[in-house]
């Protein structure tokens, strides 16, 4: 028990480092699109990573789209932070990290967006970690899952 325990802590503490590398990702917008790509993430200093997504965006009765996006990712105590890549760099959401019950790390953030608001949940397995993305508000109403998977060496102990 004492080693599983020092196995998830392990896992919160090192989970930022393990980030830089590629990444595939997997994400549905439910009822609305789909996208398959690859999420790199470059380190910028020991505390900030540069995020940049490429890949097809597939909405219904359309041609299949390029689409990209960039971010920041910044270590936080305990946790990590999204930031637009912008200059300067605006603060888009932040997630402290906490072992669930059943072994994963877990955390919530919430961004209003003008009239509309995110909530978003990220989970972290030892192979693997979402972003859910609950948007709601006039001009937006969507689910959005995002699933990413490493690619070769990511995550590796």
């Amino acid at each position: 028990m004492i080693a599983e325990r020092n196995d998830r802590r392990d896992l919160r503490e090192s989970f930022f480092d393990r980030l830089p590398g590629r990444w595939a990702a997997h994400r549905v917008i439910e009822g609305t699109a789909s996208f398959e790509g690859t999420a790199t993430l470059e380190p910028l200093t020991p505390d900030r990573l540069a995020y940049r997504e490429e890949g097809v965006l597939k909405l219904p009765h359309a041609a299949p789209i390029t689409a990209h996006r960039a971010y920041l990712y910044e270590r936080r105590p305990d946790g990590f932070a999204i930031l637009f890549s912008e200059t300067p760099p605006r603060l888009f959401q932040e997630f402290t990290l906490a072992v669930r019950a059943d072994g994963a790390l877990a955390g919530s953030s919430r961004h209003p967006c003008a009239a509309d608001f995110y909530e978003t949940t990220c989970v972290v397995r030892e192979d693997a970690f979402w972003l859910i993305h609950r948007v709601n508000g006039p001009r937006k109403g969507y689910v959005s899952t995002t699933r990413y998977e490493p690619c070769a060496a990511a995550f590796r102990r």
